[in-house]
């Protein structure tokens, strides 16, 4: 499927995602912790971009992020690998608890 077929193809998540300028850490004990791209960002998932070597759909990824003014906190949660590509991951979100997810909220609604 082109690029071009994958967007007229309508969005069928649950919630939909928007593109996010905010910097995560990714972290797996096969590469260890770094700091990535998200492409584009939802209340339940992510993709996340990157060449990740040696994963597989079902694995658990952990993503960390800082959000809130005055003071900044920080946010982990564990997701799933749903999706492999070329370019990069896409994460379905597990455990979230009420302040992770009014920040990603924040998150998603900036902009």
């Amino acid at each position: 499927m082109t690029k071009e077929q994958r967007h007229a193809v309508p969005d069928q998540r649950e919630k939909p995602r928007k593109q996010v300028q905010h910097i995560f850490k990714v972290s797996h004990p096969s590469f260890g912790e770094w700091e990535c791209n998200i492409r584009d960002l939802s209340l339940s998932g992510a993709f996340v971009e990157g060449r990740f070597v040696d994963i597989a759909p079902g694995e658990t990824i952990y993503l960390t992020f800082t959000a809130g003014e005055p003071s900044p906190a920080e946010y982990r949660f564990s997701s799933a690998v749903v999706h492999v590509a070329a370019d990069g991951i896409g994460l379905k979100f597990l455990s979230l608890d009420m302040d992770t997810y009014g920040a990603l909220l924040d998150l998603t609604l900036q902009g």
